[in-house]
């Protein structure tokens, strides 16, 4: 029947944005690029993350968003975040952040690795403010942590800078 056939239709589709979501989490986890920007600027892998999830949300609802990943498992790790397809971008920017920790330790000058980190995350602030798709699924309390991080980067920084003299 065709309510059947819906039901089916519905269950791949689910089951395949999950597994879409889950590989690009990975490939965000395990980016295999070698390199780190010399100066310490905003990684690529940034901006392309910040970008796809921007232009996922400004494309769907977040209500179908949330109908394709049902019931979520990693709900209970964030029970802040309303939304079942926040837990999935959740996930995925924790993803991003531990990527980037990785290429900051590949920096031979610990100034420039603070430098890095807290370019690279107040890029992510800033691209969250500006959309109110993430802000509003992200949170507020998230892009104030994030701030807070980019302030200790700060420090770090200065402190860093300054045992060389």
């Amino acid at each position: 029947t065709l309510v059947e056939a819906i039901s089916s239709l519905r269950s791949v589709l689910k089951s395949t944005a999950g597994k879409t979501f889950a590989e690009f989490e990975e490939a965000v986890k395990v980016d295999p690029t070698k390199h780190v920007v010399s100066d310490g600027t905003v990684h690529p892998l940034t901006s392309y993350v910040v970008y796809y999830i921007k232009r996922l949300l400004e494309m769907h609802e977040r209500v179908s968003l949330d109908a394709l990943f049902g019931d979520s498992k990693a709900a209970s790790h964030f029970p802040n975040l309303e939304w079942k397809s926040g837990v999935a971008v959740m996930r995925i920017m924790l993803s991003l952040q531990a990527n980037l920790e990785s290429k900051a330790g590949k920096y031979k000058d610990p100034a420039l690795a603070h430098i890095f980190i807290m370019n690279n995350v107040h890029y992510i602030v800033q691209s969250v403010r500006r959309s109110e798709d993430m802000l509003s699924l992200l949170g507020e309390e998230w892009a104030q942590r994030q701030e807070h991080i980019v302030t200790r980067c700060s420090q770090e920084y200065g402190t860093a800078s300054f045992v060389k003299v």
